[in-house]
């Protein structure tokens, strides 16, 4: 399929990567096996009558925006009250082999951890791509595992493995089913929500409009409304997109 060469370029750069870790660290990553979460994972409520399919890249500056600066509050205002869900697929852009490393550690964090060990590397997206120009985006991904709960030899065990590397080449098949080719994208219902992530308002009065709630007048004079998430210095206030990898 479309994106199973970057798939495949990332597991080989990785494995070489891993390994050469693990013989500087005397043990060998290979003879360890690793647990990981298969298929979708879910956020929010099964019987949520919105359903959101979220397309991203933990290496994307796009999706950490939405990530840090919309995503919060559609949680808070939509998942946590029953009405949202949220599946996050991955979809690697370049680095694709370190996106892909982002991927397969989520997965490896387990369940309860997978959304929070996503958070963790939209958080330090910086470090890890920073890093990964000198050759020490292993060292960054391990020092996020071990906040998830994973050791050192877990993690680059994780990143070998063909197994969970097949899950992020299965969510870019699926992307490509969906006729997504680049990152962040969602899929509302079935329908493609466009350029309605861009704010957290048009994205709220999208999700509304599938909910079937009518959009409130707007009073002559607003005093005081609930504050958005500032965009920082290294973050733009609308969501553009990043192309995947090819």
């Amino acid at each position: 399929m479309k994106f199973r060469s970057a798939i495949v370029a990332a597991i080989s750069s990785l494995s070489i990567i891993a390994c050469s870790g693990a013989e500087e660290g005397g043990s060998s990553a290979s003879n360890i096996d690793v647990d990981y979460v298969a298929g979708d994972v879910l956020l929010g409520s099964p019987d949520a009558p919105v359903k959101i399919i979220e397309y991203a890249s933990t290496t994307c500056g796009h999706c950490r925006t939405f990530h840090k600066t919309i995503l919060p509050r559609i949680k808070e205002n939509y998942v946590d009250t029953g009405q949202v869900s949220i599946v996050f697929r991955d979809l690697p852009t370049p680095p694709a082999p370190v996106s892909a490393a982002g991927g397969a550690l989520a997965r490896c964090s387990g369940e309860d951890e997978y959304y929070a060990t996503l958070d963790d590397l939209f958080t330090n997206q910086y470090e890890i791509i920073e890093a990964a120009r000198t050759g020490g985006a292993i060292g960054e991904l391990e020092k996020i595992g071990a906040r998830h709960g994973l050791s050192k030899e877990e993690v680059r065990a994780c990143i070998m493995s063909s197994k969970v590397m097949d899950e992020i080449g299965r969510t870019s098949d699926l992307a490509t089913a969906d006729n997504v080719n680049s990152t962040p994208q969602l899929i509302v219902n079935g329908e493609n929500a466009g350029e309605a992530l861009r704010t957290y308002e048009t994205l709220a009065a999208f999700l509304d409009e599938k909910l079937g709630i009518e959009p409130e007048a707007e009073p002559a004079e607003i005093e005081s409304a609930e504050p958005a998430v500032e965009a920082t210095d290294t973050e733009e206030a609308e969501i553009g997109s990043t192309e995947a990898a090819e």
